[in-house]
C-alpha cells in the first residue's frame, strides 16, 4: 500500500481517515473503506464509521455494531441463563 495522499491500490480495499465540523460544531474523526478494482477509475465506498465523541480518534476498524453472530451468541447465553434461574426457583 502506498501512503501517498490519493494514491490507490488496485484491486483492493483501501482505507482512509477524515475529520469533520460536526452539527455541534467540534471537530470529530472518522474512518473508511474504499473498494478499488482494476482500474483506478472502477472504485466503491465499503464503509464509513466516526467517532460520536468530539476529539476523540478512532482505529481503522473500530465501530460500535456487534456483528449478527455475536448478538446472537449473547442472545443464546442470556436465554440459557434465564432457563437455569427458572429451573432453580421450581425446584425450591
Amino acid at each position: 500500500m502506498n501512503p501517498a495522499a490519493g494514491v490507490w491500490s488496485l484491486n483492493a480495499t483501501n482505507y482512509f481517515g477524515f475529520r469533520f465540523l460536526a452539527a455541534d460544531a467540534l471537530t470529530h474523526y472518522g474512518w473508511g473503506s474504499m473498494i478499488v478494482g482494476a482500474a483506478a477509475t472502477t472504485r466503491s465506498i465499503g464503509e464509513i464509521w466516526y467517532e460520536n465523541t468530539a476529539g476523540t480518534g478512532i482505529a481503522v476498524g473500530a465501530c460500535t455494531v456487534a456483528e449478527p453472530a455475536s448478538i446472537a451468541l449473547l442472545a443464546s447465553g442470556a436465554a440459557g441463563l434465564l432457563a437455569l434461574r427458572r429451573r432453580r426457583r421450581v425446584v425450591h
